[in-house]
C-alpha cells in the first residue's frame, strides 16, 4: 500500500509539475532562436515545431532513464531544492536586509549547511 501510494504521487508530482518545467524550457527556446523574427505563421508554426521537438526529447529521454528516474528526479530535487530553498533565501536575506552580525552567522551557517548536505546526498544517490 506504501508502494503504491508513493508510484501515485509521482505520478501526481509529474501532471503537476511536468507543465511547469516545459513552459520555462519552451520560452528559453523560443526566446534565444525566435526573438528578432517578426511575427508570421512560419513563426507560429516554427515555435510550435520546437515544443514538439522538446515534448518528444523528454519522451525519449524517460523511456531511456526509466528505471533511473526516480534517481534523476532525487537527484534534481536534492541540488535545486536546496539551491531554492536554503541557499536563495539566505542569500537574499544577507543582502536586502542588511542583518546583524549574529544574523548574518546563522544565514552563512543555512548555507554551508545546504552545501553539504546537497553533497552528501548526492554521493548517496550516486553510490
Amino acid at each position: 500500500m506504501v508502494i503504491l501510494s508513493a508510484k501515485l504521487a509521482l505520478c501526481g508530482m509529474v501532471v503537476f509539475a511536468y507543465p511547469l518545467l516545459i513552459y520555462v524550457v519552451n520560452q528559453v527556446i523560443e526566446y534565444n532562436i525566435f526573438y528578432s523574427m517578426p511575427y508570421s505563421e512560419v513563426r507560429k508554426w516554427l515555435k510550435n515545431l520546437s515544443r514538439t521537438i522538446v515534448v518528444i526529447a523528454a519522451t525519449i529521454i524517460a523511456n531511456l532513464f526509466y528505471y533511473k528516474l526516480h534517481q534523476i528526479y532525487g537527484f534534481f530535487g536534492v541540488i535545486l531544492g536546496s539551491i531554492i530553498v536554503m541557499i536563495v533565501p539566505s542569500l537574499i536575506h544577507n543582502e536586502v536586509m542588511n542583518p546583524s552580525t549574529g544574523t548574518r552567522c546563522c544565514n552563512w551557517f543555512l548555507i554551508v549547511f545546504a552545501i553539504v548536505i546537497s553533497i552528501t546526498i548526492t554521493v548517496m544517490l550516486i553510490i
